[in-house]
């Protein structure tokens, strides 16, 4: 008896003992809530948008019965989904779990782990550079201890793989950020109260991004503006591996398994791609990689679906990256994964199929060219005013067409209206003419941030004076003319 006693005692302690480590330890590790450290890049807005989220779904309307799609992936989701629209489209609510491509996939999925129900789709546009990405890593570990832990539910397993990637030299500059910092400061979490992350989601200015903030009422961030000068001057930022880690694809596996017992099912799909400054969207070699991975997906419990040129755009819809939809980008983008969604729902066979590189490059060029009739979808203040030239410009041609003249400019010799013709025009838009009957110049005084995505898409119209080292992204208008007023 005394034996057993003692080896309770001994068990314990030696249980207790641990238990306090642990405890020790988790505390070194996490102690930097609220004690930055310069040498770790963590990113305060995973926690606070994965937090806005389910306020505002929460808001969402719901009915008895309802199903929902899940949508998870990196930002490529995050900025290029409209959830209103998708739900338009299939009848089902939407809910947009996209974070960052830098996150594992583990802890993406985890975000909804218990929340998928039999009935639900869980569709995954995930980034093409995730597919070779197995490891937990540096990124993942310290924006889940720091911001994003509240927000996710992950299995043992996968807190495991967390906790077990923090290298050594981590806990002992938590140990001695324990020992040294002062312990009056706020945790990061608690830098946004649940009230004033509410109060600064309802008195947000317009156009914000990487923030809770910029997030809309459906949970997505779609902005309404167009690529910037510097965004159209990087290179297209995707790349695409010859082929997906088997270590990947068995996660990937595993999580289809367990939406199964749920009862939902998984969708892998391409994620969007946007035209950059590159060769990247029209590369033999990307679209043969594509086709590689789609080729080692087919024989996989997750195998890739819809077609990948349904998910190419031109420069007209892109916001920053080639992965970021601007708002309109976002709203095509999920009207046509929404319609190959309705064929999934409905039960036809929506798998990609095989990629010939020299089949789809014409198909995507052909499609890019048929986006940019009548200067793109959707009306952002630059293709309003690209619509007004086009309109005025044909009013001015037809009248030269029946009169053998231009209208002249209602200014002598100087910036004015055509005259002689009823031609309106809004003041607001920054358009002005100068003719002298025999030759003329139809311009938009356009500010600066409308001049890349001109440039990108209808070059020939960008106005050659005054273009600083010829640099068409820095414009100072755009419109027509003719040959002998091109440098007026």
């Amino acid at each position: 008896m005394r034996l057993s006693i003692s080896n309770f005692k001994i068990i314990a302690v030696t249980v207790l003992a641990s238990a306090l480590l642990l405890w020790i330890g988790y505390r070194f590790v996490c102690i930097q809530l609220g004690y930055p450290n310069p040498e770790y890049k963590t990113e305060m807005w995973l926690g606070n948008t994965a937090r806005m989220r389910e306020f505002l779904y929460e808001k969402l309307p719901s009915k008895t019965g309802e199903k929902t799609i899940f949508v998870v992936s990196g930002s490529n989701s995050l900025f290029s989904i409209a959830s209103d629209v998708l739900s338009e489209k299939t009848g089902y609510k939407v809910k947009n779990y996209s974070l960052h491509a830098g996150m594992h996939i583990d802890i993406l999925f985890s975000q909804i782990r218990n929340k998928v129900k039999a009935g639900d789709i869980v569709v995954a546009p995930l980034e093409w550079e995730a597919r070779d990405r197995v490891l937990i890593n540096q990124f993942d570990y310290e924006n889940y201890l720091h911001y994003f832990s509240q927000s996710v539910e992950p299995s043992p397993l996968v807190l495991y793989n967390i906790f077990s990637a923090v290298p050594l030299r981590r806990w002992a500059i938590g140990f001695k950020t324990y020992l040294y910092q002062p312990h009056d400061s706020v945790s990061y979490r608690n830098f946004y109260t649940d009230e004033s992350l509410n109060y600064t989601w309802k008195h947000r200015p317009g156009n914000e991004n990487y923030t809770h903030r910029a997030l809309n009422e459906f949970g997505d961030i779609n902005i309404e503006l167009p690529i910037t000068s510097a965004t159209w001057k990087d290179k297209s930022i995707f790349k695409v591996p010859e082929k997906a880690d088997s270590k990947w694809l068995e996660i990937l596996g595993g999580w289809n398994d367990y939406f199964e017992n749920k009862g939902a099912r998984f969708v892998v799909t391409s994620p969007i791609l946007l035209e950059g400054n590159g060769p990247e969207i029209f590369s033999k070699n990307i679209w043969g990689n594509i086709g590689n991975l789609r080729d080692q997906m087919e024989f996989t419990k997750t195998p890739l679906y819809c077609d990948p040129v349904s998910a190419t755009f031109s420069s007209i819809y892109r916001y920053d990256t080639s992965y970021h939809a601007n708002a309109e980008g976002a709203r095509l983008r999920s009207k046509e994964l929404g319609e190959c969604m309705v064929e999934f729902i409905n039960g036809k066979d929506v798998k990609t199929k095989k990629i010939n590189p020299d089949l789809v490059i014409p198909e995507i060029k052909h499609r890019l060219i048929k986006q940019r009739e009548n200067f793109g979808s959707g009306n952002m203040l630059f293709q309003v005013r690209l619509r007004e030239l086009h309109r005025i410009n044909e009013e001015i041609s037809g009248f030269h067409s029946k009169t053998g003249s231009y209208p002249k400019s209602s200014v002598d010799e100087s910036w004015g209206l055509p005259v002689g013709m009823n031609i309106s025009m809004r003041d607001d838009l920054g358009v002005t003419y100068w003719s002298n009957g025999l030759s003329y110049k139809l311009i938009a005084k356009a500010p600066k941030t409308e001049c890349a995505v001109v440039v990108a898409n209808w070059p020939e119209m960008v106005d050659p004076v005054g273009l600083e080292n010829d640099d068409g992204t820095q414009c100072s208008g755009f419109g027509y003319w003719t040959d002998e007023q091109k440098l007026r």
